[in-house]
């Protein structure tokens, strides 16, 4: 299914080369977003299902890094390829064609984890769990024919409850997420610092703040989830007011820089969170369930902008407004954690 997906990936992205037609383009689009979550879904659960505890957060964190420095590289790359033909940056997608025959040669379908199993089922840290590809699958297959395995795996329910208090707070935090990732462009061209070299100059020299809140947090041992969502709001509110609150491109660079921080640490531990909250045998629909919220956040982050500009005074106020949130929720965080009859684990 991995494989198949990804080859899918390959043909769609690299369609607008050879399409003519403006809905046969729009529509490859579509199947691309389509093949793009599947794969997004399929990585994030295979990242749970490999690991779990720390080398789980430790890996989370540290995709979300390397992806973020990838993407900066595949924009330059695009933006070089486009000054050539309007067609060249789909070119990049060929890139699916090394990471279909990775998949295929590398991945495999792993056993369930002992923290993610039922107590009646085997646990999954056993040797052949360690030992690679074939001795996982086999493990695996095993499993699913054991007798009572079945049985077993029929009784691990979903955890609806969990997942709605996950998937809310999910939702408010992509909202936060994506407001400087696609307003500091707006927030530039306001205070009259809108050239679109000097925006993508920006952009891309702030975005390299991301990757360095998700090292530090995947290097970070002895913080629990409600410290790490304090101190990810404290440094959304930060970074926002002095975003909104700038005259000046200087004082604009350093609060993108803040928010790109905070996002680096925002993601990954959402998705840790979200995964331990996750069996091995409902992790895929759950890990589907939380990426379709994170980014339903982002439709919900631009439309909320539009709504808020006017009553805001502008692009500014609504970067302060979303600053002055961040401080109460920043705080409720602080608070669940030190007063909760359970406190949070670390990650």
């Amino acid at each position: 299914m991995r494989a198949t997906i990804g080859a899918a990936s390959d043909k769609v992205g690299t369609a607008p080369v050879l399409l003519q037609s403006l809905p046969a383009i729009i529509l490859s689009r579509v199947l691309l977003g389509i093949t793009e979550a599947v794969i997004y879904t399929n990585v994030n659960t295979l990242m749970g299902d490999y690991f779990k505890g720390e080398p789980r957060r430790k890996w989370l964190a540290y995709q979300n890094a390397i992806g973020s420095l990838l993407a900066t590289v595949l924009i330059i790359a695009g933006g070089s390829l486009g000054a050539v033909t309007w067609r060249g940056p789909f070119l990049l997608y060929l890139l699916a064609l090394p990471i279909f025959i990775a998949a295929v040669l590398l991945t495999w379908e792993p056993a369930p984890q002992e923290e993610d199993a039922p107590s009646d089922m085997a646990s999954a840290e056993s040797p052949a769990s360690r030992a690679g590809p074939d001795a996982a699958l086999a493990v695996s297959a095993e499993s699913l024919t054991a007798p009572g395995a079945a049985s077993a795996m029929a009784y691990v329910q979903f955890p609806w409850r969990i997942m709605l208090v996950v998937c809310a707070v999910t939702l408010v935090s992509a909202v936060i997420f994506f407001l400087q990732p696609l307003q500091t462009g707006v927030v530039m061209n306001a205070i009259g610092s809108g050239r679109p070299d000097v925006i993508g100059l920006v952009s891309a020299g702030t975005g390299f703040a991301l990757p360095i809140g998700a090292w530090l947090f995947g290097r970070s041992k002895r913080l629990r989830f409600g410290q790490f969502l304090t101190l990810a709001y404290a440094l959304f509110a930060a970074g926002l007011f002095i975003l909104g609150s700038s005259a000046h491109l200087p004082g604009v660079i350093l609060g993108a820089c803040i928010a790109q921080f905070a996002c680096g640490i925002t993601f990954p531990l959402l998705n840790t969170w979200c995964q331990r909250k996750l069996q091995f045998e409902v992790r895929a629909r759950g890990m589907g369930m939380w990426i379709s919220t994170f980014f339903v956040g982002q439709f919900l982050s631009t439309s909320t902008v539009a709504l808020l500009t006017a009553p805001a005074g502008g692009i500014g106020g609504v970067m302060r407004w979303a600053g002055l949130f961040c401080i109460p929720v920043a705080v409720l965080a602080w608070l669940a954690d030190r007063t909760s009859k359970r406190p949070t684990a670390a990650l």
